[in-house]
């Protein structure tokens, strides 16, 4: 296991949490004296770094997704910056694990939008999942 420290500015994460409302761990990350710095025993914290203004941004570019490469390319982003991960089942249900730093009403609020784009467009969920290799043509 190890630890690590990454420094932020202030303006690169979100405020905090309601206390207790949240399972984010956000002041367990914030649990040093030390405000600026960030001491954790994981890597992927980047849940921390969506502000309203990106999650806003997040949900339009979630809503825009109409083919399968923009799919593609929004779901490597998400995971590349936000540390976002998702599963989808073959019933188009989005499942979403809970991460250290991402809010609780982020992550309901992104899997809500995925829901969305895939139960409106039934092509693009089926050629996503044929093309993962849920389904695989037989």
């Amino acid at each position: 296991m190890v630890t690590q420290s990454i420094n932020f500015e202030a303006n690169d994460i979100r405020p905090p949490c309601p206390p207790q409302s949240c399972d984010c761990g956000y002041y367990e990350i914030f649990a040093d004296s030390d405000k600026t710095r960030i001491s954790y025993i994981s890597t992927n914290i980047k849940g921390l770094t969506i502000t309203k203004i990106q999650e806003k941004n997040l949900l339009t570019a979630i809503h825009d997704v109409t083919t399968t490469e923009e799919f593609t390319a929004l779901r490597n982003i998400m995971h590349t910056r936000h540390g976002i991960m998702f599963l989808i089942n073959g019933k188009g249900a989005i499942s979403m694990e809970k991460m250290l730093g991402l809010c609780k009403r982020t992550r309901i609020k992104v899997r809500e939008a995925l829901n969305r784009v895939l139960q409106e467009d039934k092509s693009l969920f089926l050629t996503i999942l044929t093309r993962d290799s849920l389904c695989p043509d037989e």
